[in-house]
């Protein structure tokens, strides 16, 4: 028998393909390293060289070349009947529990990606589901949540899970329309806004780090809040803000009677994130991720990747019918970044 696997075949397609190692290895979420010691094997099983080193790439052998004609028509034909297989007769299919944050709800961007996972993806079965921020960790506890999108540091301290950040948000002052403060000030600024009463969180676990986000934003405005008022969850955050407090957040409120304005790109820790549990290797899951990986508008080098290998989606692979094979798939963990707090949601 030959010491080769269908998935050293796939990763020499794709190097062909690209005729780049580093940009096969970006386009697959791995590592360059990885993906060259596993040509290698492959190289070394066969006991021919598949690549030749050019300016700037590689080009296939003539060995290699036999071999990328040999095996695309029968790499492809056998991942279409794999999907077919669990399509039609698979009996471990389940209902993809999909959690979002409040917050997020009607962000586009999240809407948008959800709407595409069921048109491209007509045959699972999924439950999008509301969540409030201090349910997140009971919901992963529980094993009642596949997935869930919220800001990044709500996921700190969850035990068997992947994240992966999808999106970097700013950072808004949430105000109502009708707030003396905008009449007064054309442009506001969060030091305008020394005076009012400031919306935070109730300062449990998760609230406690979104507030110390609030506070150090105010701090490096030259001030910090006079008058706090405490809120238990979303509805509450929006109706003390239309009675005149304001809050400070990367998240989205359902009432156009609110305007966000930017005070900040981005802050370490508040971006939408994507996190799932570590056990869970099911088809369906890893397509929900690997669409939102595709389309998020992140560039996230390798080496700043930590990698966690799954039997799935390999995310944007050139013939996503290949990607129902054991793959890899990344998640965001810069090296040596300690848990960062955030702003109030």
């Amino acid at each position: 028998m030959y010491d080769i696997s269908i998935q050293q075949l796939i990763y020499f397609i794709t190097v062909a393909e690209f005729s780049n190692f580093s940009q096969a290895a970006d386009h697959m979420y791995i590592a360059q390293p990885v993906l060259s010691k596993q040509i290698s094997k492959l190289e070394k099983s066969l006991g021919v060289k598949l690549f030749n080193r050019v300016y700037h790439g590689v080009v296939l052998t003539d060995a290699g070349s036999h071999l990328y004609n040999a095996c695309l028509p029968i790499i492809d034909e056998l991942c279409k009947n794999i999907k077919n297989i669990q399509t039609t007769w698979g009996n471990n299919k389940k209902i993809l529990s999909v959690y979002c944050l409040n917050t997020f709800q009607t962000e586009p961007f999240l809407m948008q990606n959800i709407l595409r996972f069921k048109n491209e993806f007509p045959h699972y079965t999924f439950s999008f589901n509301i969540i409030e921020i201090n349910d997140i960790r009971k919901a992963f506890a529980d094993k009642t949540c596949d997935v869930c999108i919220a800001p990044e540091f709500m996921f700190d301290g969850i035990a068997h899970i992947y994240k992966k950040i999808i999106k970097k948000l700013p950072v808004y002052i949430n105000i109502a329309r009708n707030h003396p403060l905008l009449k007064k000030h054309k442009s506001l600024t969060l030091f305008d806004c020394k005076d009012e009463t400031f919306c935070m969180m109730e300062p449990d676990e998760e609230g406690s780090i979104a507030n110390q986000m609030v506070l150090k934003l105010c701090q490096y405005s030259g001030f910090l809040p006079n008058k706090i008022q405490y809120t238990k969850n979303l509805s509450s955050r929006e109706t003390a803000v239309l009675l005149g407090a304001v809050s400070i957040g990367s998240g989205f409120y359902n009432s156009d009677k609110i305007l966000q304005i930017p005070i900040i790109s981005h802050v370490a820790g508040s971006d939408m994130t994507i996190a799932w549990s570590s056990d869970n290797k099911s088809e369906e899951l890893m397509d929900f991720i690997g669409l939102f990986v595709e389309h998020s508008t992140l560039k996230i080098p390798p080496h700043n990747l930590q990698m966690a290998i799954f039997s799935g989606r390999q995310g944007r692979f050139p013939r996503p019918d290949r990607a129902i094979l054991n793959g890899h798939i990344f998640v965001y963990d810069p090296v040596g970044r300690s848990p960062a707090p955030s702003v109030i949601i």
